[in-house]
Formats: structure tokens, sequence, C-alpha cells
């Protein structure tokens, strides 16, 4: 190998390990973001399907999501939430549908996962 194909083989080499490592990125990081001004914070944007529910009639308490990788998330809505500037209680016809939803959340310091926007979900 003469001197000139030893460096297009090193600068190869490297472009190989940056897009690996760009790609790692991107794939490890499934949630898009978002900015809670209330709260100064970053918000992350999840999709999933609604598999569970706890609460009354007007009131959620619990939501869990399934996600497309199959992890289970459990979410408590922030006071005041609304789903797609409705009642919060429409959450209960995405159980029954199996429609996806997305969420707009935020972690608290106790690692609770607070929702803070509910709505459907958009490709």
């Amino acid at each position: 190998m003469n001197m000139r194909s030893s460096h297009v083989s090193i600068a190869a080499f490297v472009l190989a390990i940056v897009a690996f490592a760009l790609q790692g990125c991107s794939s490890s990081d499934d949630h898009d973001h978002a900015v809670d001004d209330e709260h100064n914070q970053t918000l992350l944007v999840v999709r999933g399907t609604v598999i569970d529910v706890a609460g009354d009639l007007s009131t959620i308490a619990h939501i869990t999501l399934l996600m497309e990788d199959g992890r289970q998330m459990d979410f408590v809505p922030a006071a005041g939430t609304l789903f797609d500037g409705g009642p919060i209680s429409h959450i209960r016809d995405h159980l029954i549908s199996g429609a996806p939803v997305e969420f707009k959340y935020r972690e608290s310091e106790d690692g609770t996962l607070v929702a803070v926007e509910l709505g459907d979900a958009h490709d």
C-alpha cells in the first residue's frame, strides 16, 4: 500500500467512525424535544399507544403508554392538562381505539414523568 492509499484509508476510517457516532446519537435518542416555558425546561416528546388509564370520569391520575419498541412509560398529567385543547378524559377513547397519541413531558426531580401536553399523534 502506498502513502496516498493509506491516507485515503485512514480518512475513510475516520468518516466511518463519525457517521457511526452520529447514527448512534440519533437512534439512541428516540424522543423529539420541545420547551416548557413555565418550568424553563426542555420537554421530551414521545408517541405511543395508550394501554392503561387510571382516574375517574373527569380526572386522569395516571396514563401508561406502550412504545413501538415494546417499552412501557408511565405518566402523571400536570394539573390542568388538556387533550388537544379538549377534556383530558378523551385519552380513554384512545385506550379503546388504540389510536396513537403524542405526549410532551418533563421529568420531575423524583423521576416522575409529567405529561404537560397530550394529543393525537401526527406523522
